[in-house]
Order: structure tokens, then C-alpha cells, then sequence
């Protein structure tokens, strides 16, 4: 995360009653999440290898659940997830982009088969309201993993996600998009912060 929540929470008055991130990884952000009071924790990560240790990260946490699907607008589909040289962190179901051109070094390794789910067919309803804090950091693939929330986005308070003002990856929802999409909904993006062309975003629901 490019904005810290332990300064990003108390400025925007965010008190979460449970997370639901989304492009896990391994989990980095679970401590801060348990420093900020946040047990309620719903984790997803495309990756199968990357999951075991996002299993290990909340093994701890008896609120704290783990889904190993890739996140999108469609429901039980096999896709492929293109895997990066850098831990997995640039891992997409686009390809790269001008990611290229800004991380040189960065390149896809493999592709692995994976089924992408939505997030309003994967989750029962009743389980989704107990959490209002989004956080999606799926390359590239935010807007399609916003479409892939239907109605489940009117239960969410904040949205935390990676957005991009150029095709980092090709087939990107540019920022412009995801703040038109989001604004149907009542979210105004508040904060923002760049590294070239992609950046963190925090949108509100007011």
C-alpha cells in the first residue's frame, strides 16, 4: 500500500467493521489491519503458490478467511494468470502494458490456469454485509472486479484500490473510469498517490 492506514484511518475518520481485500498476496497487510482494531478479514489470491503463505499470514486469526480464486466480472471461468519475476507482486490476467517501459526489470515468468470468480457469486450475502472496507489490488483488473461485486458494493463505506492513468496493463480501467463507475454509488475518490502512471486511490462513500 502506497498510503499507510495507520495515518490514512484516522484521517478520514475510517472504522471499518471488517476488510475485504482482494489481491492478497501474502497477506502483508494483515498486522496493520490487527494494529487498527480490523479482525473481520476476507483475503483473495489468484495465486496458488502465493496463497499457502497468505494461509500462514492469518493462521493466527480465527476472523480471518482465505479464498484462492481470481476476481473478475464473470463467474466460474478458467483464465490464465500471467506470473512476474518480482514475487508475484505484478501478476495480472492482462498483459503488461507501459509497465513495461516504467519496470523494465519486471516480466512475466509462467502463466498458471486459474477460475475467476465473482465476488457477489463467491460470498453469501449474508456474509458480505458484515464488512464495509474495500481494498483491490489486482493489476490492472479493478474495474472488472467492481462489476463483479453487482449490488455487494452498496455495502462498503470505503474503497481502497490501485488505479492506473495510463494502459499499465492492456485492458486497464484507466482512473477515470473506476471514478465514474464508483460515483453511481456515491464514492468520491479523496486521496491519491502516484509512482508514474499507477498509484493508490481512496474513495468514499458519502
Amino acid at each position: 500500500m502506497l498510503i499507510d492506514f495507520r495515518d490514512l484511518f484516522p484521517k478520514y475518520n475510517i472504522k471499518p467493521k471488517g476488510v475485504l481485500h482482494i489481491g492478497a498476496n501474502k497477506g502483508e497487510e494483515a498486522p496493520v489491519y490487527l494494529e487498527l482494531g480490523i479482525t473481520k478479514q476476507i483475503w483473495i489470491e489468484a495465486n496458488p503458490e502465493i496463497f499457502n503463505y497468505l494461509m500462514e499470514t492469518i493462521s493466527g486469526n480465527a476472523d480471518a478467511m482465505a479464498f484462492n480464486y481470481a476476481i473478475g466480472n464473470h463467474d466460474s471461468v478458467p483464465t490464465i494468470l500471467h506470473v512476474a519475476n518480482n514475487g508475484s507482486q505484478s501478476s495480472s490476467v492482462l498483459p503488461l502494458g507501459t509497465h513495461k517501459q516504467q519496470h523494465p526489470d519486471v516480466h512475466y515468468v509462467k502463466d498458471i490456469p486459474v477460475i475467476m470468480r465473482r465476488i457477489d457469486c463467491l460470498i453469501p450475502e449474508m456474509v458480505i454485509k458484515e464488512y464495509n472496507f474495500l481494498n483491490i489490488d489486482i493489476q490492472g483488473f479493478e474495474g472488472q472486479a467492481l462489476e463483479g461485486m453487482g449490488d455487494y458494493i452498496n455495502y462498503f463505506r470505503w474503497a481502497y484500490l490501485e488505479v492506473n492513468r495510463a494502459q499499465v496493463y492492456e485492458g486497464c480501467w484507466e482512473v477515470d473510469r473506476i471514478d465514474n463507475y464508483l460515483s453511481i454509488f456515491g464514492f468520491v475518490r479523496v486521496e491519491t498517490k502516484w509512482i508514474g502512471n499507477w498509484g493508490d486511490a481512496l474513495y468514499i462513500k458519502k
